[in-house]
């Protein structure tokens, strides 16, 4: 990717009829999830430089679920069936390969998967758009 400002902007790629958004930099897409979900899911994942991260769940333009810094590693207060179903069996207490396991949860929420070469593609065409404030809810 080019050098550019990624403050608050999101690179996309078509995966069949689903949407793939990588935002480099910011974290305005993540709180903007259950806006985009609307008519339908989304999940989203975070983390910085300072591996924190956060997970959430987002279906008909509400957030259902949503677990922020993981040094907690606490599922206990989410509810939602479809979201504990997309966490079930991946122990997030092992740190290591954490962000995939995130990514799994992502795809049983959604249905939908990414590869490598879908982030290529992203990378590629080096084009990012703004977020637009009015998402943030």
């Amino acid at each position: 990717m080019a050098n550019h400002d990624f403050f608050d902007t999101v690179g996309v790629a078509t995966i069949g009829d689903a949407v793939l958004a990588i935002e480099p930099g910011g974290a305005t897409g993540f709180f903007a999830s259950a806006a985009l979900s609307q008519g339908g899911r989304a999940a989203s994942f975070f983390w910085d430089v300072n591996a924190l991260t956060a997970l959430g769940f987002s279906r008909d333009g509400a957030g259902v679920a949503g677990v922020s810094d993981w040094n907690i590693y606490d599922f206990a207060d989410i509810t939602d069936p479809e979201s504990l179903t997309a966490l079930e069996g991946l122990d997030f207490a092992d740190i290591r390969h954490c962000y995939a396991r995130a990514f799994l949860a992502m795809e049983r929420f959604t249905g939908v998967g990414f590869s490598r070469d879908d982030i290529a593609r992203i990378e590629e065409r080096d084009v990012f758009y703004p977020i637009v404030a009015a998402i943030n809810g």
